[in-house]
């Protein structure tokens, strides 16, 4: 009885060992299968994503398109908003629209000029109406402070 006993657990155990190999088997086959599927749905959201780019990329050509005729007309362009980025005293670099003299730095929040004529001008005109309101309007003494 034993001896029966002892065969049949072996037979139970060897059962389940087969089927345990199977299904290790099978889960490395789905593991496989999973990571291809993976691949390729990763390959197309590739794709994707470059002919959104592109699209985006001809949609501005085509806007461009509209607003000037020749490529020379854009690169004109873009070379003058090159020429109008301005550093500013925190070393960020600020670019400044064509029509504007001034703006304000995006990383300190300080105004950033075009050229010293700007900020001398805008620096002089707060200073009167600083003046102005405290009621000392004496333009000797803004003079002064201004050279200072």
């Amino acid at each position: 009885m034993k001896k029966i006993l002892k065969n049949w657990k072996m037979k139970i155990k060897s059962n389940l060992l087969v089927k345990l190999a199977k299904v290790r088997k099978e889960n490395r086959y789905l593991k496989e299968k999973l990571a291809e599927e993976v691949i390729e749905k990763r390959k197309i959201i590739d794709e994707i994503t470059k002919k959104q780019e592109e699209i985006r990329r001809l949609s501005l050509e085509v806007k461009m398109r509209r607003y000037f005729a020749t490529n020379k007309e854009l690169t004109l362009l873009l070379n003058d908003m090159t020429k109008s980025r301005v550093k500013c005293s925190c070393g960020h670099s600020v670019l400044i629209p064509t029509r504007k003299d001034k703006t304000i730095c995006s990383w300190c929040g300080n105004y950033v000029f075009r050229n010293k004529q700007d900020e001398f001008k805008y620096r002089f005109k707060e200073n009167l109406l600083k003046e102005k309101r405290l009621g000392k309007w004496n333009l000797k003494i803004l003079k002064k402070q201004m050279k200072q």
